[in-house]
C-alpha cells in the first residue's frame, strides 16, 4: 500500500468512525429515523452542577493560628495562589497577570531565602546536624579525610588478609574476564588477599593461566554472569559477592570497605547477600 492510499484510508477511517460515533453519541437519524430530520424538539435541560464547596477552617485551626494544621492549612493556600498566577500568566500573559505571578514569586524566593540562611545557622552551632565533620569539602578537611580512608583500606586489607580470599569466577571465551584479570590480579598483589580463580569452561586467562575447573561452587553461590568476584572466609564457611562485571581498583577498595566495616548498622550489613556453604571441600 502506498503512502497516499494509506494516508487516504486514515482518513476515511476517521471519518467514517468519527460519524458513527457522534450519531451513535447523539441518538439522530440512524437511531431513531422515524422521527424524520426536520422533527423539532426543545433542547435539552442544562444540568445544573452544584458550585464546589470552599473547605473551611477547621475549630482548632481556628483557635491556634500556630498549629501544625493552621500551619499547613496556609502553606496549601499559598502554594494553590502561585499555581493559579502560574496558570493565568501562561493562558493570559497581560501584564497584570504576569506581574501578580512575578509578586507571587518573589515573595517565594525571599521566604525561601530566609529558611535557608537560618538554616545554614543552625549547622553551624549544631554538630549533630553537620555531615561536614564526616565529610569535608574544603580541601584541608578533604586531605586529612582522604588520608584517614587510605589507612582505614589499609587496616582493613591486612585484616582481610589472613583470613578471607577471593574467588574469581570467569570463562576463557570471555572479552569481560581477560579485560578484568590483570586488574584484579593487580589488586590482590596490592592488598595481600589471595585469590583462587574458578572457570566455568576450564579455559584460562593470561594472568590465571591454571584455574580450577567448576566443581558446582558456581551454582551453589548463585553465579550466573561472569566476571563474578566473591569474598570468602574459608574457616567461616562464608561467601559474599563483591561484583560483577569489569569493575577498577578504586571500585574493589570501595567495595570491600564498605562490605567488611562491621560498624554498619545491621539492616545495611543485610543488604549483602552472604551464602553459608563448605568451602574446605570446594577451595580450588
Amino acid at each position: 500500500m502506498t503512502s497516499r492510499t494509506w494516508s487516504l484510508a486514515t482518513v476515511l477511517c476517521v471519518a467514517l468512525f468519527g460519524a458513527a460515533g457522534a450519531a451513535q453519541a447523539n441518538g439522530t437519524y440512524f437511531q431513531d429515523r422515524e422521527r424524520g430530520w426536520f422533527w423539532y424538539e426543545p433542547p435539552p435541560a442544562e444540568e445544573t452542577l452544584d458550585p464546589p464547596e470552599t473547605p473551611q477552617p477547621s475549630a482548632s485551626a481556628e483557635a491556634d493560628p500556630n498549629s501544625d494544621e493552621a500551619m499547613i492549612a496556609r502553606l496549601e493556600a499559598f502554594q494553590k495562589r502561585v499555581q493559579a498566577s502560574r496558570a493565568r500568566a501562561f493562558f493570559d500573559p497581560s501584564d497584570e497577570n504576569v506581574r501578580a505571578m512575578a509578586s507571587l514569586q518573589t515573595s517565594f524566593v525571599r521566604r525561601s531565602s530566609d529558611v535557608a540562611d537560618v538554616w545554614q545557622r543552625t549547622i553551624w552551632s549544631s554538630p549533630e546536624f553537620d555531615f561536614t565533620l564526616e565529610r569535608p569539602v574544603n580541601p584541608i578537611g578533604l586531605a586529612a579525610y582522604e588520608g584517614q580512608a587510605r589507612q582505614k583500606r589499609a587496616d582493613t586489607f591486612e585484616r582481610l588478609a589472613s583470613t578471607h580470599v577471593f574467588y574469581f569466577f570467569f570463562r576463557g571465551d570471555c572479552p569481560y574476564c581477560h579485560a578484568f584479570g590483570p586488574t584484579l590480579r593487580a589488586f590482590a598483589t596490592a592488598s595481600g588477599i589471595q585469590v583462587f580463580p574458578v572457570s566455568l569452561d576450564g579455559a584460562g586467562l593470561p594472568d590465571f593461566p591454571a584455574p580450577a575447573r567448576d566443581n558446582g561452587m558456581a551454582a551453589a553461590v548463585g553465579v550466573d554472569t561472569v566476571p563474578a568476584l566473591f569474598l570468602a572466609e574459608p574457616g567461616a564457611g562464608t561467601i559474599m559477592p563483591v561484583g560483577y562485571g569489569v569493575l577498577n581498583e578504586a571500585d574493589l577498595a570501595q567495595r570491600i570497605v564498605a562490605i567488611a566495616d562491621e560498624q554498619k548498622p545491621a539492616a545495611v550489613r543485610a543488604a549483602t547477600p552472604v551464602r553459608h556453604i563448605s568451602l574446605q571441600d570446594r577451595r580450588p
